[in-house]
């Protein structure tokens, strides 16, 4: 309750300023987290965790001991967590620039671990996450961004405007991978092999909306 609590408020960017109630809710939820470590292995905790970081981190509230005291706990339990709340919370750490090395290699051991399991959408986070946190190692390299160009290859045998529907987000997905190789100045080898595919997907995307737009105006 308390982690859909910061969230709603955090949405509606409602408490700007008030640092007490921000303190205090990130000081509650880390208690709660801290009390039941085990409770971590559930899908609802996992994603009050990842709602809680969110949260926090919308609301530049990174400061506070207690969000340290989370995000420590993140690190702790971060090989318990499944592919869409690790990839939440490595994003929500990331925009507070949180790189503390525990949560680093925590990651990069999940990561490395999930892979084969990880969608578009996850390994587009992740790269974007962990490109913004200029962590070292070649996780992006060989594992982040080869696994979402896979993923892009597997969808795009589908038709655009169907694939747009079906993943919805595609193009930003496709931004996010791009930005990541871009930002974290990736061998020229595979520079080139992701900004000629995502330059050309992106596109063809324009294209497809513009199309759907023109029938759209003239029927």
């Amino acid at each position: 309750v308390l982690a859909q609590a910061a969230w709603a408020l955090a949405s509606l960017r409602w408490g700007c300023g008030t640092e007490p109630l921000w303190q205090d809710l990130a000081c509650e939820l880390a208690a709660s987290m801290s009390d039941h470590p085990s409770q971590a292995r559930s899908s609802a905790k996992g994603q009050d965790l990842a709602n809680g970081l969110w949260a926090f981190a919308t609301m530049e509230c990174s400061n506070y001991p207690a969000f340290v005291c989370l995000a420590a706990f993140a690190s702790q339990h971060c090989a318990e967590l499944v592919p869409q709340h690790l990839s939440a919370c490595a994003w929500a750490l990331a925009t507070s620039r949180y790189r503390e090395a525990p949560w680093i290699n925590a990651v990069s051991l999940a990561v490395v671990r999930l892979a084969p399991c990880l969608s578009l959408r996850e390994l587009a986070a992740l790269s974007w996450a962990w490109a913004t946190s200029e962590a070292k190692g070649s996780l992006l390299e060989e594992v982040l961004l080869p696994g979402a160009m896979h993923a892009v290859r597997q969808l795009h045998h589908r038709k655009l405007p169907d694939l747009c529907i079906a993943e919805n987000g595609f193009a930003e997905f496709l931004l996010q991978v791009a930005w990541a190789c871009s930002f974290s100045q990736a061998s020229p080898q595979l520079y080139r092999s992701v900004f000629v595919e995502v330059e050309a997907l992106l596109r063809a995307i324009g294209r497809s909306r513009d199309e759907a737009a023109w029938k759209e105006f003239v029927a």
